[in-house]
């Protein structure tokens, strides 16, 4: 079911780092939530909110060697996140809870691997 939510505002919500983790809706913010009567829909609607932005970069650079007409190489360099940019995940989601609007879980970090593939044709 969806939550009724009490507020005009639907732009709500944005990055906060506190001392106590990171939120996504202050305490005040997640008031304006509550839960619906037994057997009815919230008026929050559905995807009426946006989650914290993504970005992420990757790249990869290959180079395929021929020794002769049987027998090759091929070398990749491949980066995923190449600027380290911090993607967070979703905020918690239970508005009962202590922990609602906080963000437990950031994505991955900056990663990079080297592949090398020999083929030889018949």
């Amino acid at each position: 079911t969806y939550a009724a939510y009490n507020g005009t505002d639907y732009s709500i919500g944005s990055v906060q780092r506190t001392g106590s983790g990171v939120f996504f809706f202050t305490p005040a913010q997640v008031a304006l939530f509550s839960s619906p009567n037994a057997f009815q829909l919230g008026n929050s609607g559905r995807n009426v909110f946006r989650n914290p932005t993504f970005n992420e970069v990757d790249a990869s650079l290959g180079k395929k060697f021929k020794f002769n007409e049987r027998l090759s190489m091929t070398l990749r360099a491949e980066a995923y996140n190449i600027f380290n940019h911090t993607n967070l995940g979703m905020p918690a989601n239970n508005i009962t809870a202590s922990n609602a609007g906080q963000i437990r879980t950031p994505t991955w970090r900056r990663r990079s691997r080297s592949p090398i593939r020999e083929r030889r044709n018949p």
